[in-house]
C-alpha cells in the first residue's frame, strides 16, 4: 500500500476522533475543520506532484474544494477530469426517542452575489426568501458547465456516528462520499423534510474516501552507490503515485449503477485537453509561486509519467 492510499485509509479514523471531542462543547465543528485538514494532509504529497492551495477569500469557497487529476502525457488522450466536491457534515438529532443522524444542511440556501454594477437596494428594502437547495443545483450547474468535472459530496461523521457495513449496506466511516446528482433538484422557499436529510436516507451510496486515492501504484527500491551506498534501500515512486484521469474515469464510471434512477446520466469522459487555468497554476506552483485565482480550495494530482 503506498503512502497516498495509506492517507485514504487513516484519514477518516482521524476526522471522526476530531468531529468527537465536539461532545459537551457549546458549538460543533464545522465542514471547513475537516475539509481543512483534509486538504493539510495532502500537503505532504507535494514531492509526489500534488499540488494544493488555498484562495484568498476562503470566506466565499467555504467547504468546497476542487480535486484535478491531469496527465499531459496520457497516450490514451484522458488528460484531465476534475472533482467538485462539497463537504457537508453529520449532526445527531438530539432526540432520546428514535434519535437519528442527519444532514442539517444538505438543502443549503446561498444567496448569489448581484451582478457588479448593480446598486444597492434602498435602505429597509426587505431581503429575498431564501431558496433552500439552491447549493445543490448550483454545484450540479457548474459541474455540468465546466465539462469533465464530476459533482461530489463529502460527508464527515463523528465517531459515535460510525456504523460498519451490513448486508448490502457499506460502512459509515469517518469521511464517505456519493455522487452528488444522485440527490434530486429541489430548490423552493421551503426546507427540505427532516427524513430527505436523514444519514440513512443516502447511506446506500456511500463510498470509502480510499477509493478516490488507492489505484494500486506502489513504491520500488533504488540502488544508490558512493559515499551513500550504505544507505541503498532508498524508496521512490515507481511509475505513478498518483490516480490517472483515465483511470479515475474507469473507477468512477465502474461505480455508477445504471439503476439508481437518475435521469439523462452521461458517462464520465476525462478531456483530452488541460483546461489553461490549471496548466497556470501548475507551472505557478513549479516556479515557487502560488495557485493564482483560485475559485475554492484546489488539489492537483500530476501523473507525470506516460500511462
Amino acid at each position: 500500500m503506498n503512502l497516498l492510499c495509506r492517507f485514504g485509509h487513516r484519514f477518516p479514523q482521524l476526522a471522526a476522533k476530531i468531529l468527537e471531542r465536539e461532545s459537551g462543547k457549546t458549538r460543533n465543528f464545522r465542514e471547513e475543520t475537516i475539509t481543512d485538514l483534509l486538504m493539510a494532509g495532502l500537503v505532504p504529497f507535494e514531492p509526489f506532484q500534488i499540488m494544493t492551495d488555498f484562495p484568498v477569500n476562503e470566506s466565499a469557497t467555504g467547504e468546497d474544494m476542487d480535486w484535478e487529476f491531469v496527465n499531459e502525457h496520457a497516450l490514451d488522450g484522458r488528460k484531465y477530469l476534475r472533482l467538485h466536491i462539497q463537504a457537508k457534515r453529520a449532526h445527531h438529532s438530539g432526540t432520546k426517542r428514535n434519535p437519528y443522524w442527519l444532514y442539517r444542511s444538505l438543502d443549503h440556501a446561498v444567496n448569489p452575489p448581484p451582478p457588479k454594477g448593480t446598486p444597492k437596494p434602498p435602505k429597509g428594502t426587505p431581503k429575498p426568501p431564501p431558496q433552500y437547495g439552491n447549493q445543490h443545483k448550483t454545484l450540479l450547474d457548474e459541474a455540468a458547465r465546466l465539462g469533465s468535472c464530476v459533482p461530489l459530496y463529502i460527508f464527515y461523521h463523528p465517531a459515535s456516528a460510525l456504523v460498519p457495513a451490513c448486508g448490502s449496506l457499506p460502512a459509515v466511516e469517518g469521511v464517505n462520499w456519493m455522487f452528488a446528482d444522485l440527490v434530486p433538484v429541489n430548490v423552493s422557499t421551503k426546507a427540505w423534510p427532516i427524513d430527505h436529510k436523514k444519514l440513512e436516507n443516502w447511506r446506500s451510496h456511500f463510498q470509502p474516501l480510499h477509493r478516490l486515492l488507492c489505484f494500486g501504484h506502489a513504491f520500488g527500491p533504488i540502488t544508490v552507490t558512493g559515499p551513500s551506498a550504505e544507505f541503498s534501500a532508498f524508496l521512490i515512486p515507481d511509475g505513478a503515485v498518483n490516480p490517472t484521469p483515465g483511470e479515475l474515469e474507469d473507477m468512477l464510471n465502474g461505480l455508477r449503477d445504471p439503476d439508481e434512477g437518475v435521469c439523462d446520466r452521461i458517462p464520465i469522459r476525462a478531456s483530452q485537453s488541460i483546461p489553461p487555468t490549471t496548466l497556470a497554476a501548475m507551472a505557478a506552483v513549479r516556479d515557487g509561486g502560488r495557485m493564482p485565482d483560485l475559485p475554492r480550495k484546489r488539489a492537483i494530482f500530476v501523473t507525470s509519467d506516460p500511462r
